[in-house]
């Protein structure tokens, strides 16, 4: 397993609450020059959101990913429940972690969206640093890196005053 002393000790702290020290594309544009042809082959895959885990060498990514299935589908179970139509339409690879089921519930409780989601990418953020630990100068430190910079960009990317007026347009029928 390659180490990436260097790299990874130039890269800029990441705060769960601060702005994205630089792009997305400008941490890839490093990973390239500094990373072997694989593990950079493989961290260009790391993402959130994703349909399924995907397949590389980078067991931290599989277990995150598989986390935040988990974590989906029991928003999805919860969403269905409520809306009284079928999951199985909407969730996503059969994977089911009930110890998130309680955390789902915890996110669909929080007063907005907006908060929900905040709430959401905390957890997100959460099982990363737990799924990190004695990792440091590796392919499993540089992922959970990125998908830190990817969690970071999207809370950056909201734009409030826009997202208000939007609820207000569509909670009074003008949209």
């Amino acid at each position: 397993m390659s180490q990436y002393y260097y790299f990874t000790a130039s890269l800029p702290m990441l705060e769960p609450d601060g702005l994205p020290p630089m792009s997305i594309e400008e941490f890839l544009e490093s990973c390239e020059r500094l990373l072997t042809a694989c593990d950079f082959q493989d961290i260009q895959l790391a993402s959130l959101n994703a349909d399924r885990p995907a397949e590389t060498g980078i067991e931290l990514l599989k277990r995150f990913q598989n986390a935040e299935l988990g974590l989906r589908n029991e928003l999805v179970k919860l969403r269905a429940k409520k809306l009284g139509i079928e999951q199985d339409r909407y969730a996503r690879e059969d994977v089911e972690n009930p110890l998130l089921a309680a955390v789902a519930r915890e996110i669909l409780e929080q007063e907005t969206p907006l908060k929900a989601e905040h709430f959401m990418n905390g957890v997100l953020w959460t099982i990363l640093e737990d799924l990190s630990v004695g990792h440091y100068f590796d392919i499993d430190y540089l992922t959970a890196y990125f998908l830190k910079l990817q969690i970071l960009q999207r809370r950056a990317s909201f734009q409030v005053e826009a997202g208000e007026q939007k609820l207000e347009s569509i909670l009074s029928g003008d949209n």
